[in-house]
């Protein structure tokens, strides 16, 4: 009986404790937030000391249904899906399936990378980095009511896609610049398959997205009645509902996650504790370094990116935190970690192109995110 005394005194600690980061005053200026900008929902996830502290869903997950979204809502993460991929891909390494300085040409048996006959080969690491040269900084999506919907490899060879949205390929050297490109990790995704020989989806799932403990998350189409169930619906600038609810996205590397903040806050937990060299981990602490290691031009400048993740150096240009955004039609999503002390923030909205800083911030306040552990 005294053991179940404890364990109740501790379950409902720690219900408290989950809910302790954001005071009932911060949560009132977020609905405040939701209504002053026609934002039907907002999902929120933080990270303290590498452990998921809080996490809480405002608004509801479709404007005309009015159902509430809640912590199992799912939101398309857009951009944040290539981080998700560029881990992937560092496990990959790790096995020794893939090599970061390796032409990428060499993992494609499908699909020939087109490129200036006097510039060399990119390579796995400068599609990662978006030094590759590739076109194509990001994609609009398709209407789920399209008829003839394209995959990756039509995206890859222009096929059945919109008429901007032209062939993938390499026009600049790589290495001389670094310029975002989508295209880049359609690119990725389709060396991914050829190896192999898989659904991306199902190689995700698999190899990244369950092992790490992401259950609810997936890329491309809802296939269960839970994930069915659980689907946000995008919403216009205006807060109107997208006609179709959201678009589809074949560069699943790209921009084809399904996810929740938690499961994201899972991501990014494992990767704080692999910085610290813990073990169970993903990746291994050197993966990760290599993640956020600032990558290098060809004429010796570093950049503020790393392999997939957007850096922030501390005063002494050692990288302090790591972060992704994204935005798809009808959807905005932020992730951040800081690997000095243990903390994320993970924030995603069903509305489209919405600017989430003045909750960012007021989280960031709240829980000392830029702040040093002693």
């Amino acid at each position: 009986m005294r053991t179940k005394a404890i364990l109740l005194i501790a379950i409902l600690f720690l219900g408290q404790q989950l809910f302790a980061q954001l005071s009932t005053e911060d949560e009132k200026k977020i609905q405040e937030f939701l209504q002053s900008t026609n934002t039907p929902a907002v999902s929120i996830a933080i990270v303290d000391n590498y452990e998921l502290t809080y996490v809480k869903a405002f608004g509801v997950k479709d404007i005309e249904t009015g159902e509430k979204a809640d912590p199992q809502t799912l939101f398309q993460a857009a951009s944040i899906s290539k981080p998700i991929t560029g881990s992937f891909i560092m496990k990959a390494v790790e096995k020794g399936k893939m090599k970061l300085d390796e032409p990428i040409r060499t993992y494609l048996t499908s699909f020939e990378l087109k490129k200036p006959k006097d510039i060399a080969e990119p390579t796995v690491r400068h599609l990662l980095s978006h030094t590759a040269g590739t076109n194509m900084s990001g994609f609009y999506g398709y209407k789920p009511t399209r008829k003839r919907m394209p995959d990756n490899l039509m995206v890859l060879r222009g096929k059945r896609t919109y008429i901007w949205e032209r062939q993938i390929k390499v026009k600049k050297a790589p290495g001389t610049e670094q310029k975002y490109s989508g295209g880049g990790y359609c690119v990725l995704q389709q060396a991914v398959m050829d190896q192999e020989g898989k659904a991306f989806e199902d190689i995700m799932k698999e190899d990244m997205l369950h092992p790490i403990g992401m259950t609810s998350s997936f890329f491309g189409e809802a296939q269960t009645v839970e994930q069915k169930a659980n689907l946000s619906s995008g919403h216009k600038k205006k807060g109107d509902l997208i006609k179709g609810k959201n678009f589809v996205y074949p560069q699943l590397a790209a921009a084809g996650l399904w996810t929740t903040p938690t499961d994201l806050a899972t991501f990014m937990v494992d990767m704080l504790k692999a910085s610290k060299g813990a073990s169970s981990t993903y990746l291994t602490q050197k993966s990760f370094e290599q993640m956020i290691e600032a990558q290098e031009l060809n004429h010796g400048e570093k950049i503020d990116r790393g392999l997939s993740f957007k850096l922030v150096p501390n005063g002494d240009q050692a990288v302090e935190v790591f972060r992704h955004s994204g935005s798809n039609y009808g959807y905005t999503c932020y992730m951040y970690g800081n690997r000095t002390n243990g903390k994320a923030v993970i924030i995603m909205f069903n509305r489209h192109q919405i600017s989430g800083t003045p909750i960012r911030n007021m989280i960031w306040e709240r829980i000392g995110f830029w702040e040093k552990n002693p």
